[in-house]
């Protein structure tokens, strides 16, 4: 059965497939002009994939997820504002009332009683010029957005994030409890989430930053200079290029063949960071804890000034330090468990202290 579809002020041709599923397609001419694209879709999933062609497809399927409700008023509104082009999911039927404040309005409506949000479903799939600053508005679905040349910005409440191929520009995620996986990423990464999950491999930038409360973080072949903070959520890393910093409460860390520097803040979560390759001889590097362990294995040929001290713990060193410099020399009695002293002839400081937490330093075998 063939029908007509309202596509904001466009009339497209759509094919119903059963009375409870519609499928339409529209391309759209993109000018050199139109610098940005925004997508909206708070009612289903949604893809995008970037490509070199100057104009974008849209494909959209809707579902009806309520035998008793209708097809006819849903549809996707496009909008071409100055210098972009918006896409967006658009319904006539009153979500609520608040959506609807002035009286009268719910009369133009052929359904004038309210509609559950969960009654529809329009996923949409999008191919666009990649050169595009592309802007995504979600909700509880999931966004896929692959091979893509410019700036990214997006923003949800929950549901599953995927990026696979970014280049140039910035990506930042925004996504309360989200899973967000990035792949094949070389642009500069700021990811915020109170739940969210976050699992990245592949990531090369300038500067790379996540935050989560009760998130997990997973990483894996990361290079640049990396921020990661989470109050209760794991942080594991493997691979990791650059200078890296961490900020935790209880969350355990975990990182793993670092080529580059490693410091940080725990209150209580264990620490574990096994360094391959020490940063620059000059590195300037503090971890602490309040109450969580420390252990770091070091490079056979790490060299720098080292200060490490546990308070109330106990301190150990694998190996030996060179304690006969000014640098070192106290008055009074040293606790038992404070080494001060330089390793090799570096002129950087590595300092490490805790409160109460247990501090292990060694070299790799």
């Amino acid at each position: 059965m063939i029908g007509f579809l309202f596509l904001g002020v466009t009339l497209v041709w759509a094919k119903m497939v059963s009375c409870d599923e519609v499928f339409f397609e529209k391309k759209i001419p993109v000018e050199p002009s139109k610098k940005r694209l925004r997508i909206t879709n708070v009612r289903g999933d949604i893809f995008i994939r970037g490509w070199e062609r100057p104009y974008i497809r849209l494909k959209i399927n809707k579902k009806r997820l309520l035998k008793e409700k209708t097809l006819e008023s849903l549809g996707v509104k496009i909008e071409e504002p100055q210098d972009a082009v918006e896409i967006r999911e658009w319904s006539q039927v009153p979500w609520d009332i608040s959506e609807n404040p002035v009286p009268g309005k719910q009369s133009f409506f052929k359904v004038p009683a309210l509609v559950p949000r969960d009654s529809f479903q329009v996923d949409m799939r999008i191919e666009a010029p990649a050169w595009m600053q592309l802007d995504v508005g979600s909700k509880n679905s999931v966004v896929s957005i692959q091979s893509w040349k410019n700036t990214l910005s997006l923003r949800s409440n929950q549901g599953s994030v995927f990026v696979d191929g970014l280049v140039g520009g910035r990506l930042d995620v925004v996504c309360r409890g989200c899973s967000s996986t990035l792949r094949n990423v070389q642009a500069d990464v700021s990811c915020v989430g109170k739940d969210a999950d976050f699992d990245l491999r592949f990531v090369s930038s300038s500067s790379i930053f996540l935050e989560t409360q009760t998130g997990k973080i997973k990483l894996a072949r990361i290079e640049g200079n990396q921020v990661y903070s989470s109050l209760r959520g794991s942080l594991e890393g493997r691979f990791l290029t650059g200078k890296i910093e961490y900020q935790v409460d209880s969350a355990s860390v975990d990182l793993r063949q670092i080529r580059g520097s490693l410091g940080g803040k725990s209150r209580d979560g264990s620490v574990f960071g096994q360094i391959a390759h020490w940063g620059p001889q000059s590195e300037v590097v503090f971890l602490e804890s309040v109450g969580g362990d420390i252990t770091l294995e070091l490079p056979v040929f790490f060299s720098s000034y080292l200060d490490v001290w546990s308070f109330l713990g106990g301190a150990r060193l694998g190996f030996e330090i060179a304690t006969q410099s000014h640098w070192t020399q106290t008055f009074g009695p040293e606790p038992i468990n404070h080494f001060k002293g330089r390793v090799g002839d570096g002129e950087g400081l590595l300092k490490v202290y805790s409160e109460r937490g247990k501090i292990l330093i060694t070299k790799n075998p």
